[in-house]
């Protein structure tokens, strides 16, 4: 969870645009 949330920190907005992505690729 921290490492997550460390990643959104310095992802900013595009965080957004790769979770849809991942959740995309997952399908």
């Amino acid at each position: 969870v921290i490492k997550e949330s460390e990643t959104c920190r310095w992802m900013g907005p595009v965080r957004y645009d790769y979770a849809g992505t991942k959740v995309f690729l997952q399908h």
